[in-house]
């Protein structure tokens, strides 16, 4: 009975759907013949996740999409991020991997970090995200391609190369004193690189490791990247969360970082965006 397929056909709206079952009775996917493409149900992707996680080295915390390692308070994270259209007999995928900070979960989204630690659900809520194929030689845009004849080997394949390039990623920059690192070359290198999640991100974890200029920097950049915009940055409300934070702020602000709070006060009618949110 292993072996047997299903096969059952019915309309959704004006389309035709073809859903198909296999050995135990799962579903495995669903075709829509008008569109051309089928649609691989989850259960699949379980599959291909828990043959992955069995070739990877110990260490990691299973989790829905994905695994992640323990750094302390914060995470690194490698999941799977699937194509929405398959072939009929293959699962189509890549690689995401990101690292979590604590510190800014805190911050930004209000997490108690300081209770039992959870770790994230998947790398959308890193602050460091890239892709595997970023970190190989090619560094070329890949998708890769399993099905039941090759699972184990593409399995093993795609554990190999997380243990070989993501891991080695998320161990250099896993803590809060690498992430500013990162971010504050950046800053000074490739200013216009830094986008407005990165510059907010930067301006907590320097304030929080007591780096005046570089908090000081990052405020300005992002004052400076919404100075065109019928908006302005709520610095004031984002200076009083890092305080709300525990974060001493009031030391390492200067004259710089306190006249961009004082601009703000002719501009209270305009639209304000705020930092702290």
């Amino acid at each position: 009975l292993c072996g047997w397929t299903a096969i059952w056909a019915g309309k959704v709206g004006s389309l035709t759907r073809i859903t198909i079952w296999r050995g135990s009775g799962r579903q495995w996917g669903e075709c829509f013949p008008n569109r051309g493409a089928v649609r691989v149900s989850k259960p699949r992707v379980s599959k291909v996740r828990g043959a992955i996680g069995e070739a990877l080295p110990g260490g990691f915390i299973a989790t829905r999409s994905g695994w992640c390692w323990e750094y302390g308070p914060n995470y690194g994270v490698v999941d799977l991020q699937v194509d929405k259209y398959q072939e009929p007999e293959a699962l189509r995928f890549t690689v995401n991997i990101g690292v979590y900070s604590a510190l800014l979960a805190s911050f930004f989204d209000g997490v108690d970090f300081t209770a039992e630690s959870r770790p994230p659900a998947d790398t959308n809520n890193c602050v460091l995200r890239t892709r595997l194929e970023c970190l190989m030689p090619e560094n070329q845009k890949r998708w890769w391609t399993i099905s039941d004849l090759d699972l184990n080997e593409v399995a093993r394949e795609i554990a190999e190369l997380i243990a070989h390039y993501a891991l080695p990623y998320i161990n250099s920059n896993a803590d809060d004193r690498s992430l500013y690192q990162v971010w504050s070359a950046l800053l000074r290198a490739f200013p216009r690189d830094l986008g407005y999640q990165q510059l907010r991100f930067l301006a907590v974890l320097a304030c929080s490791l007591g780096a005046r200029e570089v908090m000081e920097e990052a405020l300005a950049a992002l004052e400076e990247q919404w100075a065109d915009k019928d908006m302005v940055l709520d610095l004031g409300s984002f200076v009083e969360n890092l305080s709300r934070h525990g974060l001493k702020v009031k030391p390492v602000l200067s004259k710089s970082a306190l006249l961009l709070r004082q601009q703000l006060d002719p501009l209270k009618g305009k639209k304000t965006r705020n930092l702290s949110r």
